[in-house]
């Protein structure tokens, strides 16, 4: 699966078992989420943004909380965009 769709192994085993599963799809590698939306239509496909989305709009996290969240993802060396989540837009 991985060659089919250019992504790594790893991305590549977490696709095989949520098709194989039927489980939701959460990375923040974009190839690899336009990869589920192919391999597994219908599924619920996110990464950090939306996870973080879900949980301010389920005010379980503040806005202030999901800004931090995405600075500590950096931090930590993750590549993720900026994001407003008061007007869901990338900056």
């Amino acid at each position: 699966m991985a060659t089919s769709f250019a992504i790594g192994m790893g991305e590549s085993e977490c696709l095989a078992i949520a098709k194989k599963f039927n489980y939701s799809f959460i990375s923040d590698d974009k190839r690899a989420r336009n990869a589920a939306h192919q391999a597994i239509p219908g599924a619920m496909v996110t990464g950090s943004i939306g996870i973080l989305c879900a949980l301010v709009d389920n005010s379980r996290i503040s806005h202030n909380a999901a800004r931090q969240a995405l600075a500590e993802i950096r931090a930590r060396g993750g590549h993720i965009p900026n994001f407003n989540f008061e007007t869901r837009q990338l900056w």
